[in-house]
């Protein structure tokens, strides 16, 4: 059984070794405390997390309809919600070991309780809960914080007034959450702020362009899908025009959370945009609105908005159904760290190496789960001599591991001593 001091220093060893900066020493607690319980009682089953999930995913679609409820009329609530009910891509993360879908639900419930428009913001114990729920999304990612910060920029856009109780109450209860926190676990997120040493000028403007078509990969499953993304896309500039008075506490969101990604020198997916999708949708809705209310006859304006979105609806749903049945299934094992050929490696691993041995490996923290062994990203021919063992994936390529022509010319001597097709072990003399 490990302990948070033995991942801490096991954890530090691989980022700091490695030859390539790829992740932070620690990551926020939040979703491995959710995943702890599971994994205690039934081991690592994958179905038990995958059931996880889906319990956010549908607390997320739960806490979307009340959010909007107040801003959209029923019908286009109820599009709105099956947009991302029958969305192909996010019922697919549901398949995945990962703090999306726990995130997405509480930045979203964030928003619903910090929404301008909710009558009980004016009450003292409500805005003592939204601290509280601002910790725990805090805790399951760090940008989390930019919920924190847009709500801050918010009020004092809004009215700046004097500092009460009433007025800093989500502030209080959110540093109290977040002392005891540093209080019972360690720290390991601070060298997040490390990644920003790699900013530039470069990397900012390839951010721009990659944000700016990303989008595009939650429309995929739809005909024309680049097409649709560009039209949507207008229609959003359009609703942002239209309602920025009245929105503004999720304008500042958006921009602040679209702005973290584009200054961040990595590239995360679309996974890191879900939070602001629903604010995107929601203000295409709107503009799609603006945009049809100068058709005429009037009776034409309704049916031609809610036939866009539902044909995009109805897209979604014929994608869906086959995703849909593959979160509840238990096998096959998709090709992955559990599937019989890699398990078969681990297993030679685990059989034929001490516990002390370091392993050089493409997914070292997969390698330190599944073995107990200590491993890094070696990119470098020269510095071989920091393992005892490479594992090469044949798959892999040249990604994050050595490359084929450069392991043949190695001075160091490597021995290879396991082959199963997809990995390949070498000995390092």
């Amino acid at each position: 059984m490990g302990t948070v001091d033995s991942f801490i220093k096991h954890n530090t060893f691989t980022i700091t070794q490695s030859d390539i900066d790829f992740a932070p020493i620690a990551y926020p607690w939040g979703y491995p405390l959710l995943i702890t319980p599971l994994i205690h009682f039934f081991g690592i089953n994958l179905l038990s997390i995958k059931l996880l999930n889906i319990v956010f995913y549908a607390l997320f679609l739960i806490a979307l309809f009340f959010l909007f409820e107040r801003h959209l009329s029923i019908l286009d609530n109820l599009i709105l919600l099956a947009i991302f009910a029958l969305n192909p891509l996010l019922l697919s993360f549901s398949n995945y070991i990962l703090s999306d879908i726990p995130f997405l639900f509480f930045s979203t419930l964030c928003l619903l309780l910090m929404d301008p428009f909710s009558k009980k913001r004016q009450y003292t114990f409500h805005r003592f809960i939204i601290g509280i729920i601002l910790f725990f999304t805090f805790f399951i990612r760090t940008s989390g914080l930019i919920l924190l910060l847009s709500f801050f920029a918010y009020e004092l856009l809004e009215k700046p007034r004097k500092i009460t109780l009433f007025r800093i109450m989500p502030y209080l209860s959110f540093i109290f959450l977040w002392g005891i926190s540093l209080l019972l676990l360690p720290n390991g997120e601070k060298s997040h702020l490390l990644f920003f040493k790699d900013i530039s000028r470069i990397t900012i403007w390839q951010n721009i362009e990659y944000y700016a078509i990303l989008g595009s990969s939650f429309f995929k499953y739809t005909p024309k899908a680049l097409i649709i993304y560009y039209l949507i896309s207008l229609f959003f500039f359009i609703g942002i025009i239209k309602k920025y008075r009245e929105k503004l506490f999720f304008i500042i969101y958006f921009v602040f959370t679209l702005g973290l990604y584009i200054i961040w020198p990595f590239q995360q997916g679309i996974r890191f945009l879900f939070p602001i999708l629903p604010l995107f949708i929601y203000f295409a809705i709107e503009g799609t609105k603006e945009v049809f209310s100068y058709l005429s006859p009037k009776n034409w304006r309704r049916v031609i908005h809610s036939a866009f979105w539902l044909f995009i609806v109805f897209s979604f749903t014929a994608a869906s159904i086959p995703l849909a049945k593959n979160v509840f299934a238990s096998k096959p094992i998709a090709k992955g760290p559990y599937d019989e050929v890699s398990s078969e490696m681990f297993k030679y691993i685990i059989q034929n190496t001490s516990s002390d041995s370091i392993i050089a490996f493409y997914k070292p923290r997969v390698m330190r789960l599944r073995t107990g062994r200590d491993a890094l990203i070696i990119k470098k021919c020269e510095h071989l001599e920091r393992g005892d063992y490479m594992v090469r994936s044949v798959e892999e390529g040249d990604g994050e591991q050595l490359k084929d022509k450069e392991i043949k010319r190695c001075d160091i001597p490597l021995n290879e001593i396991y082959n199963n097709g997809r990995f390949i072990i070498y000995e390092i003399k």
